[in-house]
C-alpha cells in the first residue's frame, strides 16, 4: 500500500539518490513517473530507519514542480538545492499537516464496532502522518445537551444583543462550531440505531447546524454551506442488518442519506462511508463483514 507525501507548510528534507531522479518509464502526456529513494526516518520520524533506503514512486505533473502550483496558498512548495553533495542530492518538500476532528457516538466502550473502526483508522493514519493533529470528542460517553428554548433564543439573536444568560446558553454550541470549522477532515464512528443515527449524534447535529455560522440560505430557499470547501469526511457505521443497495432492507437506510444531506447543507460533500453490516446475521456473516470493513479501512488510509 502506498502513502503519498502531501504538500503544505511544514518543511521536511529528504536525501535523494541522483540516479533515481530520472523517469523510470516513458511518461504519459501529462505525467512523468519518477522514482525516489527516501530515508524512512524522514517519512516516519518516530520509527527506526532500516539500514537501506525505501524506494517510492511518484507520478508528478511537470507544471506542479514550479513554485505556487502544488498548493496555490503557499509561497514556496518545492525547493531544490543547486549543488548536491557528492553522493546525494538534497531536496526539500513541504508536507501537509492536517487537523482531524474524530468523533465517536456509540454509548458502548470496547465492544463498539464503530468505535473500534474509527480508532483503528486514526491510529493507522497517525503512524503514517505523525505530524497530523487530532481533536477527539466522545459523544457516546459525554453527550451534548439537546437544544432548548434559551438556546433557540440565543441562536437567532444577534451576538451583540445577547444577554449574559443567552451567551451562556449558546456557549457550547459556539465551541462545537469552532471545532468543526477548524478541522480539515472528519472521522466519525456512528452506529445505526432504529434505521438512523443515535440521539446523541442528532443532538450534536442540532448544536452545529447554525444559520449564519455553518450555513445560510437565499431568497429561493436554497442552502449555502459556510464550511470552507475542500474538507473530507470519513464515517464508519455499525449495523445489525444489511442495507446495501439491492438488498431487501436498502430502502430502510435513513442513516447515510441523512448524514449526506445534513452535512451537505453545511458544505461538506466529500463523504466516504465504510459500513460494518450483517453484525446480527450469524457469526460467519459478521466476521466476513468485519473483515471487509477493515480492508476498506486500510485502503482508505492510502487513498483518503
Amino acid at each position: 500500500m502506498a502513502y503519498w507525501p502531501r504538500y503544505a507548510n511544514n518543511q521536511t528534507t529528504f536525501n535523494l539518490q541522483p540516479n533515481h531522479l530520472q523517469p523510470s518509464t516513458k511518461p504519459p502526456s501529462t505525467f512523468n513517473q519518477t522514482t525516489f529513494n527516501l530515508q524512512p526516518n524522514h517519512l516516519q520520524p518516530s520509527s527506526k530507519p532500516p539500514s537501506t533506503f525505501k524506494q517510492t514512486t511518484f507520478n508528478l505533473q511537470p507544471k506542479n514542480l514550479q513554485p505556487n502550483h502544488l498548493q496555490p496558498n503557499y509561497q514556496k512548495t518545492f525547493n531544490q538545492t543547486t549543488k548536491p553533495p557528492s553522493t546525494f542530492r538534497q531536496t526539500t518538500f513541504n508536507l501537509i499537516m492536517t487537523h482531524i476532528l474524530h468523533i465517536d457516538a456509540s454509548p458502548r466502550g470496547d465492544r463498539s464496532i464503530s468505535r473500534q473502526l474509527s480508532n483503528r483508522f486514526i491510529q493507522t493514519w497517525k503512524s503514517f502522518y505523525p505530524d497530523d493533529t487530532v481533536s477527539y470528542r466522545d459523544l457516546g460517553h459525554n453527550p451534548v445537551p439537546h437544544v432548548d428554548e434559551k438556546w433557540i433564543a440565543a441562536a437567532f439573536c444577534p451576538p451583540e444583543k445577547r444577554t449574559p444568560e443567552l451567551v451562556e446558553a449558546i456557549k457550547l454550541s459556539d465551541t462545537l462550531v469552532d471545532e468543526l470549522l477548524a478541522a480539515d477532515r472528519y472521522v466519525f464512528g456512528i452506529p445505526m440505531y432504529n434505521l438512523n443515527v443515535p440521539s446523541t449524534f442528532k443532538a450534536y447535529i442540532d448544536q452545529i447546524v447554525r444559520v449564519n455560522r455553518t450555513f445560510t440560505f437565499d431568497q429561493t430557499g436554497k442552502y449555502h454551506g459556510l464550511v470552507p470547501q475542500g474538507k473530507k469526511m470519513l464515517i464508519f457505521t455499525a449495523r445489525g442488518g444489511s442495507f446495501s443497495p439491492g438488498t431487501p432492507s436498502a430502502d430502510y437506510d435513513y442513516q447515510e442519506p441523512f448524514l449526506r444531506a445534513i452535512f451537505g447543507v453545511l458544505g461538506i460533500t466529500d463523504i466516504t462511508f465504510i459500513h460494518a453490516e450483517k453484525l446480527d446475521l450469524g457469526e460467519e456473516s459478521r466476521q466476513q463483514s468485519l473483515a471487509n470493513a477493515r480492508a476498506e479501512l486500510e485502503k482508505a488510509v492510502g487513498t483518503w
